[in-house]
């Protein structure tokens, strides 16, 4: 069985991932638009085809 203390390669590689990751303050974030009506269109249709094939295993699920 694998050991789960990590090896100095990867505390490094996590501590230089930690660096790059910053969380926003709420006041960072700024209220967006909502979308228009086409590009709500648009999105729905992106959305649509990424569910059909991920689930596209037999499943008869289609949206």
């Amino acid at each position: 069985m694998d050991s789960v203390v990590p090896t100095p390669e990867e505390l490094k590689r996590q501590e230089k991932l930690m660096r790059r990751i910053r969380v926003a303050d709420d006041d960072e974030i700024h209220e967006k638009e909502p979308p228009t009506p086409l590009q709500q269109k648009k999105i729905d249709k992106a959305l649509r085809e990424i569910i059909n094939e991920t689930m596209d295993d037999g499943s008869p699920v289609k949206y």
